[in-house]
């Protein structure tokens, strides 16, 4: 989408438009930040000018065509390669070019004072400078030059590395970074040389000069710091131009959390019973969801080596949803019984891998062989 500033050929009110069509209701000058290279063509559609780019976008500019009572008209103006800018002209149904070197060209004139002549506008400067028309050197006719822009709407942040928007930054998602990436949307109406300052929960401001090739992306990236573990991430931006400063976006907030979970696999043989004790609430990769005790079975029982046979028993502990209670039920009673929780097997509810845990014991009690010798 095209930034396009529409100004007012009378009172110089100067508009930045980001749309792809433009109403005008009075004579303006309408200035893109294109080159006539990047067009396909420019038609005429009744009282419409239809701009075609060569990246298949289509600018249509609504009364480009209609004169104002006293027969002025609009003009588009295009960036130039020789001079600073060059006007569109229509002769016999086309499009053509003209070599402009400031914006005050296409003013209207009105009669000098006393003199009974006609110049330019006295109050319009000379030349141009980035955005449109330059400030007014003085008054004249009550007319006092361009007026401030106004202040614009609060921009739109997010944490870019948030990448499932679950409000936790997990190891994977921040890997080796040194910086936390936050997503800029910028409002309608900013240019070149507004400023972006992103703020983070310590109120550390984070300024960024907009450039002309983020206005065209219509957002920017400013990399923050990335907090303490365990601490939550809090960003919030403005944007200042000419008119002043807007109100602070709403946050986006994300808390860092880039340990991995543990696990601890105990066995009582006072009671026959394996204890698998998780630092957190397992979740299980598959399901997205806190493991049950029929899934820590399945999870146990699936490996031949662990020797535990399907009437083996899981419980979970009514009081704390990390501890589950395994009964086991040997394959093999001769042999050993070992409770297995392989690495990568669960989560914590940030998303981050859990650590190996297992332990291997006896479960079989040892025989006693008794013989009595007759007297």
């Amino acid at each position: 989408m095209q930034d396009i500033t529409v100004i007012d050929k009378v009172s110089l009110d100067k508009v930045n438009i980001g749309d792809s069509v433009i109403k005008l209701d009075k004579a303006s000058i309408i200035q893109t930040k294109l080159h006539k290279e990047d067009v396909k063509e420019i038609v005429q559609e009744g009282n419409n000018l239809v701009i075609k780019l060569n990246n298949g976008e289509q600018i249509t500019i609504e009364n480009y065509f209609v004169k104002d009572a006293t027969g002025n008209t609009s003009d588009l103006v295009f960036e130039g390669t020789v001079c600073a800018f060059e006007q569109v002209v229509w002769e016999n149904g086309a499009a053509g070019f003209k070599e402009l070197t400031g914006l005050e060209e296409l003013l209207p004139i009105v009669t000098g004072a006393g003199t009974g002549g006609v110049g330019p506008l006295p109050w319009v400067i000379g030349g141009i400078v980035a955005g449109g028309i330059g400030a007014a050197a003085g008054s004249s006719g009550g007319n006092g030059g361009a007026k401030k822009p106004a202040v614009l709407e609060a921009p739109k942040v997010e944490i870019e590395n948030d990448k499932n928007n679950d409000g936790v930054l997990n190891k994977e998602e921040i890997g080796d970074a040194t910086h936390i990436n936050v997503i800029v949307t910028i409002p309608t109406g900013a240019v070149a040389g507004d400023t972006i300052t992103v703020k983070d929960q310590n109120g550390k401001e984070y300024p960024h000069k907009l450039t002309q090739t983020d206005i065209d992306a219509g957002k920017v990236t400013v990399a923050v710091d990335i907090p303490a573990e365990g601490t939550d991430l809090k960003v919030t931006a403005t944007i200042e131009n000419a008119g002043g400063t807007s109100t602070e976006s709403a946050p986006d907030r994300a808390t860092v959390d880039t340990v991995p979970p543990t696990v601890s696999v105990t066995y009582d043989p006072s009671k026959g019973e394996f204890t698998v004790d998780f630092s957190d609430e397992p979740i299980n990769p598959n399901t997205g969801k806190p493991f049950t005790p029929e899934e820590i079975k399945d999870l146990i029982i699936s490996d031949p080596k662990n020797n535990l046979g399907p009437d083996t028993t899981v419980t979970v502990d009514p009081e704390d949803p990390t501890k589950f209670v395994v009964t086991p039920s040997p394959k093999d009673p001769s042999k050993d019984v070992t409770i297995e929780i392989p690495t990568g097997s669960y989560e914590d509810k940030g998303g981050n891998p859990g650590l190996e845990g297992a332990t291997t014991d006896d479960v079989v009690p040892p025989s006693v062989k008794v013989e009595i010798t007759p007297d």
